[in-house]
């Protein structure tokens, strides 16, 4: 039996969200979801997207086309389990245009 996982995504600024609500296919926003956060798995709530998978490889290449940074962090949620910032702990994302800062590795 395979594991199936929900992405979401953490948009930290209103170009991101902009990013979010236009540009990704399948992308739906959810408000106040309840998530665990960082290395010590703090629950908090967060406004998050749920976008497919394969989305995410186009947030993650948008500093190509994007004219503002991009700036979000990523959470998943395996089957009906807890949604969890992925990887756990990860530093903030910050991508701005050719001159791209990636300042954590995420692997999807």
């Amino acid at each position: 039996m395979s594991t199936t996982y929900t992405w979401y995504v953490e948009a930290l600024d209103s170009g991101t969200n902009e990013i979010l609500s236009r540009e990704i296919n399948g992308a739906s926003e959810h408000k106040q979801r309840l998530c665990v956060v960082g290395e010590d798995r703090q629950i908090d709530r967060r406004d998050l997207w749920q976008i497919p998978s394969g989305e995410l490889t186009k947030l993650k290449e948008s500093k190509k086309w994007s004219n503002f940074p991009v700036r979000y962090i990523v959470f998943r949620q395996k089957g009906n389990g807890q949604i969890e910032e992925w990887p756990p702990g990860q530093k903030r994302k910050v991508l701005t245009g050719k001159d791209a800062v990636d300042e954590a590795d995420c692997q999807f």
